[in-house]
């Protein structure tokens, strides 16, 4: 699939426009916590020890709503929390806001597995001990640190 791009330097993900600063392509693998004002943002990139894709996209689901319940549990705010999903022949967007969750599928021509949590009033040591804990399906060899 062509990689949309927009005017302002945006660029699309399984046809959804983002605008934001392209370095992220050459970030190494693993999940990565950083803050902007109140928000704490992490996010990954990696790839799942799964062949299926449905599979694959069950366990992500779980995955981000356990992520999802622990961040409410500690008291934090989720923002949003997004994930992409891609394999060989498909790839869909998983998004959880506060506790709803939407997928979309799209056509893929790459497998990979990329996210990211934007939440508030949690730390950044906290947020990152989730991700780690919850994604460790996702394992060290296959770029989750």
């Amino acid at each position: 699939m062509e990689r949309q791009t927009d005017n302002h330097g945006g660029h699309g993900h399984c046809g959804e426009e983002h605008s934001h600063h392209h370095h992220h392509e050459r970030e190494p693998r693993g999940i990565h916590i950083s803050r902007h004002e109140e928000a704490v943002i992490g996010s990954l990139r990696g790839s799942l020890p799964v062949s299926d894709f449905q599979e694959a996209r069950q366990m992500v689901s779980a995955q981000m709503r356990e992520i999802g319940r622990r961040i409410r549990a500690q008291g934090g705010i989720i923002g949003h929390i997004k994930f992409i999903l891609g394999s060989p022949e498909k790839c869909c967007q998983i998004s959880l806001t506060d506790t709803s969750e939407t997928v979309r599928y799209f056509d893929s021509d790459s497998c990979r597995i990329e996210g990211v949590a934007i939440v508030f009033l949690i730390s950044e040591e906290e947020l990152g001990r989730i991700l780690r804990e919850t994604l460790g399906s996702i394992t060290e060899e296959d770029g989750i640190l």
